[in-house]
Parts: structure tokens; sequence; C-alpha cells
């Protein structure tokens, strides 16, 4: 549907350019008409015409001329002949203008036709060109009078004359310029934005095909540890839980990848499985299997108040979420504090976690939700992470019709504050 409206609206745009451009095309044809007809009527209105006879033939013939090469390339749709006839016409308007009193003439605008014209075609090269041969014609029109050369006034005039003439030229050759370096810039803009969206979604079918394959694999191995480490005759069983721990981290980033990748493949389609369940068991329940991050960055995890009641919302999909936020505050404030805060505000429930940890930097602050980005200082002390934590935990609460805050202070802390919608009806 955009595409074809995008169509429709070059069409639109392609059929409003042609109907201009024939309006401007005929003008001249109009302005001969008008001057054969006026004058023949009401020859009194019209003492400027010097040379009467040369000035009806040359009317004459430029109207027929011009009506001529308009139907032409109105058949054949080839432009180029209004390019090529450019040159004919310079010769007509100098003769025009030579007899309605050369450089006396009131009709010396007229030769502005041309490079207007001309400019139609939006080619900077035929402009210039145009341009160049029409004020060249008109400079020579002062020796078509040897009277003009002796005089001062006239030579002085005529100065003045190409001058303002030339700045008009120069002024509309170089909006041509401009609006040829706009469309080109824009054409450049779409390339690019086409090449963009390539890539992003072979980044996303790469993330889609590369979580897969690493999933079972990694399965495995949660199973392999965690049989080893049930079996009643294993001997080293603390560093066996420290390697279930760093695996299931692993699968955990895997997961992450992997509903990333979704979300954008499926164009917001995933449906959330919704039912109720009690937020503080889940935290609890993260806090948990995080236990190991805890103890190795020495965190101390205050819990300033929890309040246990039920939400209605996708259990599994929200613990990615949870998992994300306590996961950046445990690794990213080494040897410091993390403050929990769970509870009811109406019917939306609200979850607080604060951190002391190293912070985000103001500059960082607006694409922090962006995909694949992280702020330079978390790059320095963990330059292993993905950079999707925050990112699907955004789309996840944007799904539940929640909201997440994050405010930060460098070297001080960051403080993440979800709102979720407690009954599904509240979405």
């Amino acid at each position: 549907m955009e595409n074809d409206a995008q169509k429709e609206s070059l069409d639109n745009n392609s059929t409003k350019s042609v109907g201009l451009a024939s309006i401007i095309k005929s003008i001249p044809i109009l302005f001969f008409l008008l001057f054969i007809l006026l004058p023949l009527f009401y020859p009194s209105l019209f003492p400027w015409i010097i040379h009467r006879e040369m000035y009806f033939t040359i009317i004459a013939v430029m109207l027929v001329y011009q009506v001529i090469i308009f139907i032409v390339s109105a058949v054949f749709k080839k432009p180029s002949f209004w390019v090529h006839t450019g040159y004919v016409f310079i010769i007509f308007y100098a003769l025009f203008i030579y007899a309605t009193g050369n450089l006396d003439s009131s009709m010396m605008f007229a030769m502005f036709f041309v490079p207007l014209i001309s400019s139609l075609y939006l080619d900077i090269r035929v402009t210039r060109n145009m341009g160049i041969a029409s004020i060249v014609a008109l400079f020579l029109l002062i020796f078509l009078d040897p009277n003009y050369l002796t005089n001062p006034v006239y030579i002085i005039k005529h100065i003045l004359h190409l001058a303002l003439y030339s700045l008009m030229v120069f002024y509309l050759y170089k909006i041509i310029k401009d609006v040829l370096y706009q469309r080109y810039e824009k054409e450049r803009l779409e390339r690019k934005f086409v090449q963009i969206n390539e890539i992003d979604k072979v980044k996303k079918i790469f993330l889609t095909a590369i979580s897969h394959q690493l999933r079972t694999p990694l399965a495995g191995a949660r199973w392999a540890l965690d049989t080893a480490i049930r079996d009643e005759n294993c001997t080293n069983k603390e560093l066996l839980t420290e390697g279930l721990g760093k695996v299931v981290h692993s699968i955990d980033i895997v997961g992450e990848l992997l509903k990333s990748a979704e979300y954008d493949l499926g164009d917001g389609e995933i449906k959330l499985n919704r039912k109720d369940f009690i937020l503080t068991d889940l935290i609890k329940n993260v806090i948990h299997d995080l236990n190991f991050l805890i103890e190795e960055k020495g965190i101390d995890l205050v819990y300033e108040k929890m309040e246990s009641f039920k939400i209605n919302g996708d259990e599994k999909m929200l613990s990615i979420v949870i998992t994300n936020v306590f996961d950046n505050a445990f690794r990213y404030a080494p040897k410091g504090k993390v403050f929990v805060t769970v509870e009811r505000e109406n019917s939306s429930a609200k979850i607080i976690v604060k951190d002391t940890g190293i912070g985000i930097d103001s500059a960082d602050m607006e694409y922090i939700f962006q995909k694949f980005f992280r702020g330079k200082n978390a790059m320095l002390l963990d330059p292993n992470e993905t950079g999707v934590g925050l990112y699907a935990t955004n789309k996840v609460i944007e799904m539940h019709g929640g909201e997440i805050k994050l405010s930060s202070v460098l070297s001080k802390g960051t403080t993440v504050d979800i709102t979720l919608p407690i009954s599904a009806d509240k979405v």
C-alpha cells in the first residue's frame, strides 16, 4: 500500500511538472500571437516598432516555428527538440529586439525566455550554454548601429543592461545548480537508506540463524553440567556450579538476540502469552539466578520496598526484562549497592532499580534504547556484551503497554523506573 501511494505521488508530481513545463513553453507562443494582433489593430500604441516589415516577418516566423516545435515535441515526446532549437530562438529574439528599437527597445527582457525555458530540463550545462549565448547575442546588438559605438551614453546604458541581464542569468543558473544538488542528495540518501535496510535485514536474519545454532550446544552444555552437579560423587560442585551459571548467562544472551531479531522480523506481530503471576516472585527468581554475578561483583543488594501483588502479563518475556535490568545493575556497579523497589501505584506496578555504579554519559542517553548501542564507559568496563538488552527490554515493556524511564549520572549510578499495567484491560 505504501509503495502504491509513493508511486501515485510520483505520478502526480510528474504530471504537475509536465503541465508546468507545457504552460511555460506556451508563453512565447502567446507572446508572439499577442504582439502580432495588437500592432495590426492598434498601430498607434506601438510607436516603438522601428522596422515594421522586419518586425512582422520576425514575429510571424517565430510564431510558426514555435508552434511547430511545440507540436513535434509533444507528439514525439522528445524534449531535446527544445534544447537544440534554443540557439535559433536566440537569433530570433536578437532580431526582434533590433526591430523594436535595438538598444532603446523596451523588449530587451524577451531574451530571458531562452535561459528560462532551458532551465525546465534541469540540465546545468544547457542552462549555462543558453545563458552565455544569449548574453553574447545581446552584447553584439551594439554593433548593428555605428552611432551607438560613438555615443558614451549608449555604451554605458548597454553595459548596465548586460550586467543586469547577466546577473539574472547567473541566479537562474545557481537555482538550477542548487535544485540539481538537492535532487542528487535526495537520490543518494534514498540509495543509502535502501542499502541500510538491506544490511539491517541481513543482520536480523543472521542473528536469528546464529542464535538458533548457538542455542542447541549451549543447552547441551547446561544439561551436562546440571547432571554432573546432581551426581552424588561429584567432587567439585562449586566450580561446576559457577560454570553452569556462565552457560545459563550465555543462553540468556542468545535468547535476547533471538528475541530482538524476532521482534523486528515479525513487525510487532508476536503475541503475548498472558497470565496472572506474582511480580515479586518473578523478581526474586531472577535475582536468585543472578546470584553468581552478585557474588562475583561484590554487590550489596538492598530491598527497599517489596509489595506482593499479581499482575497480568507474559511471565517469560517479563523475566527477560527483569533479568536485563538487574544484570546491568550488578554488572556495572562493582563493589557497589543496588536498591530494589516494587510497589503498586493505582492500577500500575512500579519497579525501581537503582545502583551506585559507573553511570551513563549524558551524550549517550538519547541512544541508550537503540539496538547494539552501548555507552562508552560500559564498553570500557565490559567489552563483551551485545548492546541488545535494553533494546529488547524496551520492546517487551511497550508490548505490555508499559513504560521504562532511565536516569543516570556519570560515575554516580543509574536508576531504571519501569511502569507496567497490572491488568490486561488497562493496556
